[in-house]
């Protein structure tokens, strides 16, 4: 690997927006009217986030099972707002991307389905400010991160080189990963040391 890259990609969750599964396991509880323990058991517990972290299903496909699996009657919007209830957006680490977005093309690229990435979109107004249409997710590309074709096809779809993107995510699998293909890669642990990365790489 040779030179500094010159766009960066952003995994979502845990880097630009804090992830607790235990509230959308409480979101979902009250919104379908059963209990916690019983929602990860008819849920989560299954290969249901597979199937839509892979592209198993399309996002109607996904209601569809998600209503079937919990015995609900969702709309899209309840369905996409009860995936998200996880995510919470890190101010600090929005307004890096915010400051990097005006220098250098950046994209981001979460393990989830199409509904969870559109709903992520949703979720804070600066996203459609930083990425544009460059917001990718799994089920685009058949396959999560760590595997090789979801980096392959967010490269394609991005129209770059592994040489010229610095990856930055929290897990340790998924930057092992990308370094093994090329990438530069930031292991993401707090808003300080990134832009602490950001700035050796003359990106800020």
């Amino acid at each position: 690997m040779t030179g500094n890259p010159t766009s960066v990609l952003f995994d979502m969750g845990n880097v630009l927006f804090r992830y607790d599964p235990a509230r959308r396991l409480r979101h979902i509880s009250e919104l379908c009217d059963l209990p916690e323990k019983e929602v990860q058991d008819r849920v989560f517990a299954t290969d249901f986030e597979q199937k839509c972290e892979t592209g198993a299903l399309t996002a109607e496909q996904s209601l569809s099972e998600f209503n079937r699996l919990c015995g609900s009657q969702l709309t899209h919007e309840q369905f996409q707002g009860a995936l998200t209830s996880a995510f919470e957006a890190d101010g600090i680490v929005f307004g890096i991307a915010k400051e990097l977005a005006i220098t250098c093309p950046l994209a981001g690229f979460t393990n989830n389905g199409f509904v969870a990435r559109d709903g992520l979109a949703l979720l804070h107004p600066d996203v459609a400010v930083i990425f544009g249409n460059h917001l990718y997710c799994s089920a685009q590309f058949g396959a999560q991160k760590p595997n090789s074709g979801a980096f392959e096809g967010v490269l394609s779809a991005w129209g770059c080189k592994p040489d010229e993107v610095l990856f930055i995510d929290d897990n340790e699998d998924n930057a092992r990963a990308a370094l093994t293909l090329g990438f530069h890669v930031h292991r993401f642990f707090d808003a300080e040391s990134l832009e602490t990365d950001l700035r050796s790489y003359g990106f800020l």
